[in-house]
């Protein structure tokens, strides 16, 4: 199966689903499926940072970004972070 964009894949579960009460049921489900995706990265993120800067983890995600930032200037550096 192709991958189609979430607007018309959501477009096409509100169109199947017939009536105005089920395409609003749809839409609402396909909103917090979005939101319940959203709020995963944050919790994620979250669980990261309580791990610290020495947990292998977080290390092994951020040791190339280090790597590249290494010889830059502090403001170098946060330029480089902003585009990223």
């Amino acid at each position: 199966m192709p991958h189609r964009p979430r607007a018309e894949r959501d477009l096409r579960r509100c169109r199947a689903a017939g009536s105005a009460m089920d395409a609003t049921l749809v839409q609402i489900a396909t909103t917090f499926d979005e939101a319940a995706a959203i709020n995963d990265f944050k919790m994620r993120i979250e669980r990261s940072l309580r791990f610290g800067p020495q947990h292998a983890a977080v290390r092994a995600r951020f040791r190339a970004r280090v790597v590249a930032l290494q010889d830059c200037t502090l403001d170098a550096a946060l330029a480089t972070i902003e585009c990223w």
